[in-house]
């Protein structure tokens, strides 16, 4: 196990997909002891460029990586059995190697939709209901496509 400096200044991207969806993006980290967490922020890229072009780039890297390692977790043999609900939906949480041009995203933890804390207070708009709504749709076409 390897200590990443980046969990006490970047911290972790908790990236919610509902299917290949991404429903939202959260970031969490320490603080004086207290986990924050918060809904990604424009600034959150700041550490990779200063060009907002270069940090949207990331952005969407970010978003690609999540897909990525859901389709790959989708990809194995035991898939149908194993890694079932990641059809439905999963968030994946992603820390950051470094923090300049070279840091490269890895997953942390996957968490299964059901599951996992969507810190709706933090990351979503009142009502709070986004995520939960898209997981119950998706999760009735996954129970329907069965029939």
């Amino acid at each position: 196990m390897e200590y990443v400096p980046t969990f006490k200044t970047v911290g972790e991207y908790r990236v919610h997909l509902c299917g290949d969806n991404v429903v939202s993006i959260g970031i969490s980290k320490f603080v004086k002891g207290k986990l924050e967490v918060r809904s990604m922020s424009d600034d959150d890229f700041a550490w990779f460029s200063k060009s907002q072009e270069e940090q949207q780039k990331k952005r969407q890297e970010l978003r690609d990586f999540s897909r990525y390692q859901r389709t790959e977790l989708l990809a194995q043999p035991n898939a149908r059995k194993a890694f079932e609900s990641l059809r439905v939906g999963v968030r994946i949480d992603i820390g950051v190697s470094e923090e300049s041009p070279e840091g490269r995203f890895f997953g942390l933890e996957l968490t299964r939709w059901w599951n996992a804390n969507q810190m709706p207070a933090f990351v979503l708009p009142d009502p709070y209901t986004e995520a939960s709504l898209k997981y119950g749709r998706a999760l009735a076409m996954e129970l329907a496509g069965r029939r």
